[in-house]
């Protein structure tokens, strides 16, 4: 017979983001925005691109000519995107408008994503 514990433990969730902030980062920035979820427990902190320069940057239609730095993060602790944007703008001083943060399932996500190829 299971205990509580083990129900407690198969039905444990995660909390996936794609954090992405318009503008060039420091490594001190990353740190400090690291230490920032900590406070939502971080499972996984993985920095996954840093784009280009781009004159109009994908997510971002209020910048021109921005770099855009991506991470996959994994809490532990349930929070919102527009939760973490609000924190992570006062953590780091930074405007709102330069931050997304998005559910790796989102369609905004999925159409992002390199697609099938079809031979004819």
């Amino acid at each position: 017979m299971k205990t509580l514990n083990d129900y407690l433990l198969q039905t444990k969730k995660t909390y996936s983001f794609k954090v992405k902030i318009a503008g060039e980062i420091t490594n001190e920035a990353e740190g400090t925005l690291k230490s920032l979820l900590e406070k939502y427990q971080i499972l996984e902190f993985t920095k996954t691109a840093k784009t280009p320069v781009q004159a109009l940057p994908l997510d971002f239609p209020r910048l021109q000519n921005s770099e855009v730095n991506i991470w996959d993060v994994t809490l532990d602790y349930p929070v919102t995107s527009h939760e973490l944007i609000n924190y992570i703008g006062n953590g780091l001083r930074i405007n709102e408008q330069r931050i997304v943060v998005r559910n790796p399932g989102e369609p905004s996500e999925e159409y992002q994503q390199p697609g099938k190829t079809y031979e004819g």
